[in-house]
């Protein structure tokens, strides 16, 4: 039988074994500093034109359970300067940037951004059921306007807008000055743009403000969401059909090809036809030089 002394030590060796425990408890069941509703929303403006959570890589890889993978101040590296980061030798960079092409840009994010994504991440897209409602309603919502927008859009107007034959409402850039598609070119600064969206579907209308090099002009001159539509059912279709035209500049040069071609035809002929007559009158009349 333990006196009271031992009696004592004993409960204040199970005191602070309940105590270790406890911490262990909250250590391993993480918690973040950042606002899962506003890296939700965040995401979806800056993530999710290359990242889902659960469903799939993309350009870069699919993001569920990634704070279990990785460590939190890993991640506030990586989300501050990826390239940095490659530079720096980092094991986990390195294998990254062997796998994806594509090397992630600085998307600029302040501190509390980059915790606000991790807070969101760490919810394998949740958002927080209970105190960001509002913002997971916002990222499911998104999609959906999206597919909603584009099924309206126009693929000829479109077209137009890609090659610049039409100008954006907020004067950005035409898609062609740094991108191409198949049959119709393009500049080269940017990736072909060809079969985007079967592979990013309409997520990809988020890249103009969310991407560098892009995100400093369209920031400023946003593209509206009657834009954002018809690219988007032009960049459906030139996916479907690589190499057949919407009907756009393409056939509005073809057609006045035809048309110059036709009308020099005409005027050739016309021509010929007085030189001609103007030719054979004397021969026929037996005046002019060719009398006899």
């Amino acid at each position: 039988m333990l006196n009271a002394p031992s009696r004592r030590r004993a409960r204040f060796k199970q005191v602070l074994l309940v105590s270790a425990a406890i911490g262990l408890g909250v250590s391993t069941t993480g918690t973040w500093a950042g606002d899962a509703s506003a890296g939700a929303t965040l995401f979806q403006q800056k993530c999710a034109a290359c990242h889902t959570i659960g469903q799939g890589d993309r350009v870069g890889p699919d993001l569920k359970g990634v704070t279990k993978e990785r460590d939190e101040a890993w991640l506030k590296e990586w989300l501050k300067d990826p390239a940095a980061m490659i530079a720096s030798g980092d094991p986990g960079a390195k294998e990254l940037s062997s796998k994806y092409p594509m090397t992630m840009p600085n998307l600029g994010l302040s501190d509390q951004q980059i915790d606000d994504l991790i807070a969101y991440m760490a919810q394998d897209g949740a958002a927080g059921a209970q105190s960001s409602a509002g913002g997971a309603a916002e990222s499911a919502a998104a999609p959906a306007a999206a597919a909603s927008a584009e099924s309206a859009g126009s693929a000829d107007q479109g077209e137009l807008l890609f090659t610049g034959e039409a100008s954006f409402r907020n004067g950005g850039p035409s898609c062609a000055a740094c991108h191409s598609v198949a049959g119709l070119g393009g500049g080269s600064m940017g990736p072909d743009l060809t079969s985007t969206h079967s592979r990013l579907g309409d997520a990809m209308i988020t890249w103009p403000s969310a991407m560098a090099p892009m995100q400093p002009i369209f920031s400023a001159d946003p593209l509206t969401d009657s834009e954002k539509a018809d690219l988007l059912a032009f960049f459906k279709a030139k996916a479907a059909n690589p190499n057949q035209s919407s009907g756009g500049p393409v056939g509005m040069l073809l057609g006045l090809s035809i048309i110059g071609v036709a009308a020099l035809g005409a005027i050739v002929s016309f021509v010929w036809r007085r030189r001609i007559i103007a030719v054979r009158e004397p021969m026929v009349s037996g005046t002019g030089r060719w009398r006899r």
